[in-house]
């Protein structure tokens, strides 16, 4: 039997990892946009939750989340040396360097222009299940009436998932420095 292992990748020491990600609410023709800012240790150094009325399609609002959370950490002085999203075609296209027309087009230039600004920054695709607390504040996002903006802080709604993540490295940390000293 062949398991997968999900594992957190923390960003080298001094640096940020920024996930994100959207939940859509077709019946209101509402994006909640989550976006959350991880240091070497797993610390939330900052949260966003915003909600955006519009009819995008779900790639354009990926890349809307992935723009708006780069431009949520440059604002904060936050040096990012990754981005990471669960759309994978999105993440693709920004990589691709080239020119795309329509609407996602908008987005994937300004996104490109920023990871030139903040230069070693790389971004990747990340599997649904490491982008969880993402993806809670995406769905947060669609019940609330202002944007929300937190520094090394986090909504309550992902606090149970935080929690869980923090055990898991406390233990994986430990397992691996024992194994270490074998």
């Amino acid at each position: 039997m062949v398991v997968n292992q999900v594992r957190w990748r923390p960003p080298i020491y001094g640096s940020y990892k920024l996930n994100t990600d959207t939940s859509l609410d077709i019946s209101s023709q509402q994006i909640g946009l989550g976006m959350v800012i991880q240091d070497q240790d797993g610390n939330m150094m900052g949260s966003s939750a915003q909600k955006v009325k519009t009819n995008s399609t779900p790639k354009a609002a990926e890349a809307c989340a992935i723009l708006r959370g780069l431009t949520f950490a440059f604002v904060t002085g936050l040096l990012l040396v990754l981005v990471k999203s669960d759309a994978l075609e999105v993440v693709n296209m920004i990589k691709s360097g080239k020119e795309i027309s329509a609407e996602i087009g908008l987005f994937v230039g300004d996104i490109q222009e920023l990871l030139l600004c903040n230069s070693g920054c790389l971004i990747s695709y990340v599997s649904k299940k490491m982008n969880v607390v993402a993806h809670n504040i995406s769905k947060l996002a669609l019940s609330i009436d202002e944007d929300c903006y937190l520094l090394e802080s986090y909504p309550p709604c992902v606090e149970r998932t935080i929690v869980l993540i923090s055990l898991f490295l406390v233990l994986w940390f430990a397992f691996n420095k024992k194994k270490s000293h074998r």
